[in-house]
Parts: C-alpha cells; sequence; structure tokens
C-alpha cells in the first residue's frame, strides 16, 4: 500500500518484505502515520510503503497508489475516505520583503498580494476569496517543491498547511502564523471500486488514531 496525501514531499522507503498496501501523498504526510503504518503491520502482516505522487488524486487514479492523504474537499468522484483532522495555515513571503519583518499575517491581506498558486496539489486558490478581493496569480506551479522556489525568488506569496511549512523550509522564504485563514481538511482516501483489500481497514486504522496524527 503506497502512502499518499494532498501534495508535499517525502521520500519513497525501502520496499516491505510483505504485500505491499502502497499508501501515496503529494506532499507533507503527518509526523506520526509512520508509527501508525508500523502498528498496521504488526497486526495484519500488510506492509505499508510511502511515496510521492504529484498529481490530483495521488497515484489512486492510475493504481500507483492504495490510499492517499488529500487535501481538497468535496473529494473527487470515485474516492471515499476518513476525515483525520483539519489543519492550520501559515503564510510564506519572500524573505527579502518588507512584509517578511511581520510576526504574523491575516488571511484578508494576502488579497493585496500576488500568489503562487500550485494548479496540481495545492490548497490555496484566488476563489477563496470573496469577489472583487481577490488576489492575483503571481505564478502557477504543479508541485511543492516548485512553489517554494517561485515564493523565494519573489513572484509572490503562498500559504499551506502548518504541517507542511516546518518541515519543508528554504533560507529565502519567510513562514509565518495566517490568522483568519480557513483550515485544510485532510483526508486518507482509496477508491470506492476495486480498491486494496486492506485500505479500508487502513483508513479505519488511521481515523481511530487521528488524535495523534494532528500536528501539533
Amino acid at each position: 500500500m503506497d502512502g499518499g496525501a494532498h501534495p508535499a514531499a517525502s521520500r519513497a522507503l525501502p520496499p516491505s518484505p510483505v504485500l505491499q498496501n502502497r499508501a501515496k501523498s503529494t506532499w507533507g504526510l503527518p509526523e506520526g502515520l509512520s508509527r501508525l503504518a508500523a502498528r498496521f503491520t504488526e497486526a495484519t502482516g500488510t506492509g505499508v510503503e510511502f511515496i510521492r505522487c504529484d498529481t490530483p488524486r495521488a497515484g489512486l487514479d492510475t493504481g500507483r497508489a492504495d490510499v492517499a492523504l488529500l487535501r481538497s474537499t468535496p473529494l473527487p468522484k470515485g474516492l471515499r475516505g476518513v476525515l483525520l483532522y483539519e489543519e492550520p495555515r501559515s503564510a510564506a513571503v519572500p524573505a527579502g520583503w518588507k512584509l517578511a519583518e511581520r510576526s504574523e499575517l491575516d488571511w484578508a491581506e494576502l488579497a493585496g498580494l500576488p500568489l503562487i498558486v500550485n494548479i496540481v496539489s495545492g490548497t490555496t486558490f484566488p476563489d477563496m476569496w470573496p469577489a472583487g478581493s481577490r488576489p492575483v496569480v503571481g505564478s502557477e506551479c504543479r508541485n511543492f517543491d516548485e512553489w517554494l522556489e517561485q515564493v523565494a525568488v519573489g513572484l509572490g506569496v503562498g500559504t499551506a498547511p502548518v504541517s507542511a511549512a516546518r518541515r519543508y523550509t528554504h533560507p529565502s522564504v519567510r513562514i509565518m502564523p495566517l490568522t483568519g485563514a480557513p483550515t485544510v481538511p485532510a483526508y486518507l482516501t482509496y477508491p470506492s471500486h476495486g480498491a486494496h483489500p486492506q485500505a479500508a481497514r487502513f483508513a479505519d486504522h488511521a481515523w481511530r488514531a487521528a488524535e495523534e496524527l494532528q500536528p501539533a
């Protein structure tokens, strides 16, 4: 089962010697998910391998993944899953901007700034602001790494779940608290039909342990 998430950078782990239940993520897997996966393997004999997949459905639609952590709502058609938690956002600002000297930003302030948009696996889009008060798109990208680099070179600002912003840093990007922002839902998902035999069980296992998966 390959590990899945809504877009973040996770490196592939060595394959399990038992049946693999692939779990995929685009970026930012919960820190406690590896511990949960180890307990699941011990209980079921099904190994869990975590890999990254920068596509809207994190490989669920191509068979590259058996379960995936997606940060989107509503869930894409043909998928089912469990809501693990809702996560606050952080703001990402070019370190060279005067704005980077602030201790925090408010969601409404971002409407007046160019926004970096990850069109494949992102969680922040201009239509999340009221009509007439929406940010312009400073640049588009297709994964978290590109997003971070485009903020770094000053093409605009962005937002990311606090766990991803903590884990993936850049010396030219200032990460700061963001007030008044909508939370980011984190769903552990799998196909509605033709899923891995253990996919639903793994999702239920994660749901029952959701408290330990929530970012601190």
